[in-house]
């Protein structure tokens, strides 16, 4: 058993969870059969931990649980051992986001801690974790005094360099959060050199560095650098951790969120036809510096950029577009309290200072305004009840700066898209309208001679089939003046859509249905190609009830499948 541990160990050294699995589950099976008590259940501790890291939750709280039943049936409760394993299994209950489960185990643990008054290592692992709970539950000063502590009894010991510099990484979204961003980016540069000094640069704890110094970056518009570290990041941690666990699917959001940040922002501003975001960029830099100097409460939170409605914000804008309605402008949005104080005095010197239009607007009160919630929207309920066009023209245009990320933070979990389950059970949605339109109605109406009827069903398959190629490629469709356009540039199928929609449109009706055949035998294709059907039907309808055998979500399952 020892040496398996050892091998374990070693593993876990360099970051290789996934191979250490097996030696400590091997480890676990010989000390029920051979080993005291007290020795299982820190190895059951271990093995639930090295299993929670990896994403295997349910497992995890299986072989914690156990390790709990076993202290409670030996007359452990008031010990160092059992505080651990509790707080070990609040720690999965908060990755699963059952975050009051998770809570309540937390606080019995330290509250065991404290009644012996243990102040070590141990209890520094509490104090980081349950930081990380009273963070994602928004409670950001708790949080703060949590790690602040666990920082002060690490920095007494040189042997505790590791943990010290985990929990100077766990302080950079607590700091970020309350606003105080220079102190936060500083604590990540003494973790991140720590972890390089002792572990390596191939080391999970150096990935997770780096992924809140690409978040840094990211917040300063440093898109290009931000993404450099996301891949390093995720390239570690898909040969320790996996591709299945939580932290692999986080940096690959934020990958994709700052791929399309550069694609749909970033280029805008370097391209000639995108005049109105430019005239706003421009507007912004001399903008910032007045603030800055005038208004330092406001400025070191502020959130400026140009977003919402007008062609412009989404890089359309050209000469026929400037005919109306068009002028050099910035948003600035601030928080509830900032915006009750300042925003009127703000508003009145910005517009006698300034001749472009600078509009001031609560966070909340701006989603709230194209969502309905003023956090925007996060069950799938929530997103079920907003128009596609509302969610594009809310996470359109340019952040030019967000002090406190606040505003991004709801603007990139909105980029993120729809929840996977509403993303099949849309896809079938937009199928069976194709199939309807497109593939049934259209030839029927036209061999009746029924022309007007047959050009509505024409524009009805158009449409859902733009729809359909702005969801793969997980965008929001645009206001159907802008769809067509948006559709061309998306990176899956866009070029293919242009060329055969272009070809649709322009085809005597006698050659259209082909060409719809066309178009849904390669959406067929793509669906083979992605793992969302294995069937090669090209009648869409088919298509449809195959894509929505993929939706887990049982009460999503039992809604018709020709309804949104």
């Amino acid at each position: 058993m020892d040496n398996l541990l050892k091998q374990a160990h070693a593993l876990w050294r360099e970051g290789r969870e996934l191979e250490a699995l097996d030696f400590l589950k091997e480890a676990v099976q010989i000390c029920r059969h051979s080993q005291t008590k007290e020795r299982l259940i820190e190895l059951l501790n271990e093995y639930g931990g090295a299993l929670r890291v990896v994403g295997d939750y349910d497992q995890a709280i299986d072989i914690i649980g156990e390790a709990k039943l076993l202290c409670e049936a030996n007359y452990l409760k008031q010990t160092e051992g059992y505080a651990t394993t509790i707080m070990n299994l609040a720690n999965i209950y908060r990755e699963k986001k059952e975050y009051e489960q998770a809570e309540r185990f937390f606080e019995s643990a330290k509250e065991i801690f404290e009644s012996l008054h243990i102040r070590n290592y141990s209890y520094v692992g509490l104090l980081n974790n349950y930081a990380l709970l009273m963070q994602e539950r928004e409670n950001y000063t708790v949080a703060n005094e949590m790690q602040l502590e666990a920082i002060s009894i690490l920095s007494q010991d040189k042997t505790y360099l590791i943990p010290l510099a985990i929990s100077y990484n766990n302080l950079y979204e607590i700091q970020k959060k309350l606003g105080q961003i220079a102190g936060a980016n500083e604590y990540l540069e003494k973790a991140k050199n720590i972890i390089s000094q002792n572990l390596g640069r191939e080391h999970p704890l150096y990935a997770a560095v780096l992924n809140n110094l690409a978040d840094c970056n990211y917040n300063q518009r440093k898109y290009e650098e931000a993404l450099g570290l996301y891949e390093k990041a995720l390239d570690i941690i898909s040969k320790t951790y996996g591709q299945k666990s939580s932290a692999y699917q986080s940096i690959l959001k934020n990958i994709e969120q700052t791929k399309s940040l550069i694609d749909t922002n970033t280029k805008k501003v370097n391209n000639e036809e995108s005049v109105g975001l430019k005239l706003a960029y421009d507007l912004y830099k001399r903008l910032i510096v007045y603030i800055g100097n005038n208004y330092p409460n406001v400025y070191k939170e502020i959130c400026v950029g140009l977003v919402g409605k007008g062609s412009e914000c989404y890089g359309y804008d050209d000469e026929l577009s400037q005919d109306h309605d068009f002028e050099a402008r910035c948003m600035i949005f601030l928080r509830d309290d900032t915006y009750q104080r300042f925003a009127q005095r703000l508003q009145t010197d910005l517009s006698s200072r300034y001749r472009e239009k600078i509009e001031i607007y609560r966070i909340g009160d701006f989603y709230k305004h194209y969502t309905s919630f003023e956090q925007g929207p996060v069950s799938i309920s929530d997103f079920r009840k907003i128009k596609e066009e509302y969610l594009s023209t809310a996470t359109n245009g340019q952040i030019f700066i967000d002090k406190l990320g606040e505003f991004t933070e709801i603007r990139k979990r909105l980029l993120n898209h729809y929840p996977q389950d509403l993303y099949f059970k849309m896809m079938a949605f937009y199928l069976n309208n194709m199939a309807q339109s497109g593939q049934y109605n259209y030839p029927r109406i036209l061999k009746r001679g029924d022309i007007v009827a047959s050009e509505l069903a024409l524009q009805e398959f158009i449409k859902y089939y733009i729809y359909f190629i702005h969801l793969i490629n997980k965008k929001y469709t645009p206001f159907y003046k802008w769809s067509y356009k948006s559709c061309t540039h998306l990176n899956v199928l866009g070029k293919y859509s242009e060329e055969m929609l272009q070809k649709l449109i322009t085809a005597p009706k006698e050659k259209r249905e082909q060409i719809i055949t066309e178009i849904c035998n390669k959406i067929v294709e793509y669906l083979n190609q992605s793992g969302y059907s294995s069937s090669k039907i090209n009648f869409l309808s088919y298509q449809a009830k195959e894509v929505a055998k993929q939706i887990k979500d049982e009460q999503l399952s039992k809604i018709d499948l020709w309804m949104r």
